[in-house]
Parts: structure tokens; C-alpha cells; sequence
């Protein structure tokens, strides 16, 4: 049950947050790029993938802890 309320939290954070959007399109661009050059584990293309990614996935829980703090603070 906590899964969903958290993924559902998740969605709406996600559609309210227009600078997450760039960097999902980033880490999709990217991902697209490391398939085609043959989804190789490493490398500067596979690098760049993991780099982007981390961001991406730092980005959100960086959104997501201060739309905690800021529900909490209501």
C-alpha cells in the first residue's frame, strides 16, 4: 500500500516539475544513443548514460524531499 502512495506522490511531483522534464528527456536521449552504439558497459557514451541518469535520479529525490518538507511545514 505505501508503494503506491508513494508512487502516486511521485506522479503528480513529476508533472509539477517542468526542470525534471529536460532532464528526463536528457537521460531518454541518452539511453537511445548508448543503444545504438552497440550497449556497450563501458566507455565515454556509457559514461555519459550512467552520468545523466544519476542526475536525473538525484534531481528527483532532491523534488521530492523539499515537496516533503514543504507538505510537512503546512
Amino acid at each position: 500500500m505505501r508503494y503506491i502512495n508513494t508512487l502516486t506522490f511521485t506522479f503528480y511531483l513529476l508533472d509539477t516539475a517542468p526542470e525534471l522534464d529536460e532532464l528526463k528527456q536528457q537521460s531518454i536521449d541518452a539511453t537511445e544513443i548508448w543503444k545504438i552504439a552497440g550497449n556497450h558497459r563501458s566507455g565515454t557514451v556509457n559514461s555519459n548514460r550512467i552520468k545523466i541518469k544519476l542526475s536525473y535520479q538525484n534531481a528527483i529525490k532532491e523534488a521530492t524531499s523539499n515537496a516533503d518538507s514543504n507538505f510537512n511545514d503546512l
